[in-house]
């Protein structure tokens, strides 16, 4: 290779690679499996669904977390129609955990919500759900 093309190489690796940002081990985090439900009992989530009626009391939001190496802490953030409505910090431990938030939710808060699942402030998934009238 020519000294002018192996610069080209080299310039060319330096601007692919400056703009990357590399997974560190603490970032392996991922949710498997993300599900709204009424209850959770045995660590198993029940009734769940993505539409719930205004007279349910509270909705769980039940996550299956993988690829924790050790002792770890993730974020419910819950949000309705835009507007954060609680912020729960979740304890996780390594290779596969099961973990959950809970929500109690007022007869006028209709509409839209969604829960982010943080970790380092990192979102690792987003899911939706609603409650109707």
């Amino acid at each position: 290779m020519g000294g002018k093309s192996l610069l080209l190489c080299i310039i060319s690796t330096v601007l692919i690679c400056g703009g990357m940002t590399y997974a560190r081990a603490e970032d392996t985090l991922r949710v498997t499996d993300m599900k709204f439900c009424t209850d959770v009992q045995n660590r198993e989530p029940l009734g769940a669904d993505t539409v719930f009626v205004d007279t349910v009391a509270r909705v769980y939001c039940f996550t299956v977390i993988e690829g924790a190496e050790d002792t770890t802490s993730i974020l419910h953030i819950w949000y309705h129609n835009d507007e954060k409505m609680a912020e729960v910090p979740l304890k996780v431990g390594p290779v596969h955990w099961r973990t959950w938030s809970s929500k109690r939710i007022m007869k006028e808060w209709v509409g839209k919500w969604r829960v982010k699942v943080v970790s380092r402030d990192t979102i690792i998934r987003t899911e939706e759900f609603h409650i109707e009238e």
